[in-house]
């Protein structure tokens, strides 16, 4: 699944011809940027499938062996909430974190191919740098699950690599990317629209739900989805923010001014 999400991205990118700005439609593609994007993109997410291969952790069964574990040393908030693993907690989550997914599908009902292609290389580009640099950070700050605490833990979920991949979230990261880029696209699309409150509190109410989930489950503490939903916002408001044709019109910079007088920088500002 990981592998067919990527190359359809970059199928997808190097196939099109849609560039360029579309009348009345607030978002702009421009070529250079959106292949800075997507390299980001496959840049994290190569990185984390290299540090899976070469860089491996003890795990929760090894640790378990050889330390043991004790909830008095969990961060007080998190050991508050934390909670022995639950098999309907987690199927429920993986449930609802693939409808959450398809929460941006209103932004593009009834529009033309150009304005799809834009919405979609955007939300193609998002997930892309939510689940990158998720996979990075995994391995920057190495964390057992919660289950590992508990001795009713499924053995085989204590012998995984995975076990030890607690911070952040990649659900709720992925979730709350995809709540944020439907709320602000559509919001941005169509902003006298009623529709705008009710995709925000269904996007946002389901991207919750499967934050408490993969805690109630004891796949994660606290602080790992409060990170994931951190980190999945930002990027969901940042890549469109990019491709606003407004905030290019706008800008700001500085050009190089070479006259007979000498050299030097020329200003420019666009309204």
């Amino acid at each position: 699944m990981k592998r067919s999400l990527v190359l359809f991205l970059v199928f997808v990118f190097v196939t099109s011809p849609v560039f360029g700005e579309i009348e009345g439609f607030p978002y702009r593609l421009e070529p250079r940027r959106e292949a800075l994007l997507i390299a980001s993109g496959l840049g994290f997410t190569i990185t984390g499938f290299a540090l899976d291969q070469f860089y491996e952790t003890t795990t929760a069964a090894e640790y378990a062996e050889d330390t043991g574990f004790d909830k008095d040393e969990v961060f007080y908030l998190d050991r508050l909430l934390m909670r022995p693993y639950s098999e309907i907690g987690q199927n429920t989550a993986h449930a609802l974190f693939f409808v959450t997914l398809l929460t941006p599908f209103p932004t593009i009902v009834h529009q033309d191919f150009g304005t799809m292609f834009t919405i979609g290389m955007m939300y193609g580009q998002t997930l892309m740098l939510s689940y990158g640099v998720k996979e990075t950070v995994l391995h920057a700050f190495p964390r057992y699950r919660p289950q590992s605490y508990y001795d009713d833990t499924p053995s085989d979920l204590l012998t995984k690599q995975g076990s030890r991949k607690s911070f952040p979230s990649g659900h709720a990261a992925h979730t709350f990317a995809a709540a944020t880029f439907a709320t602000t696209v559509f919001s941005r699309m169509h902003p006298e629209s009623p529709y705008r409150y009710a995709l925000a509190t269904g996007s946002y109410g389901l991207a919750g739900t499967v934050a408490a989930l993969r805690v109630y489950s004891g796949r994660h503490f606290l602080t790992d989805v409060l990170a994931g939903a951190a980190w999945g916002s930002f990027v969901g408001w940042f890549v469109p923010r990019l491709h606003l044709v407004e905030r290019e019109e706008r800008s700001v910079g500085l050009a190089p001014l070479i006259t007979a007088e000498g050299a030097g920088l020329m200003l420019q500002i666009r309204r």
